[in-house]
């Protein structure tokens, strides 16, 4: 996702953000999940683009940002558990 997200590939950024939005949203994390279902569905095959590429990177930002919170959240959790 942060090399597509560097090159703008379309492809791989429909492809990842597909993957992360299916993974979290059967994990329940609604929040990461529609984040990454926004640039999915701004690079969907067929979709009319309605971002800029700086909206679009700015996105991908709170989506690694979020996913990092996330995943601190797991570990502190399995160390507690």
């Amino acid at each position: 996702l942060e090399n597509a997200g560097k090159t703008m590939d379309e492809t791989a950024l429909f492809e990842s953000t597909h993957a992360i939005k299916g993974v979290c949203s059967n994990l329940g994390l609604v929040k990461l999940s529609e984040i990454a279902s926004a640039i999915c569905e701004e690079f969907r095959p067929g979709n009319e683009r309605k971002l800029s590429d700086d909206e679009v990177k700015k996105t991908l930002d709170s989506i690694f940002e979020l996913y990092n919170k996330t995943t601190a959240a797991i570990k502190e959790y399995e160390q507690t558990a």
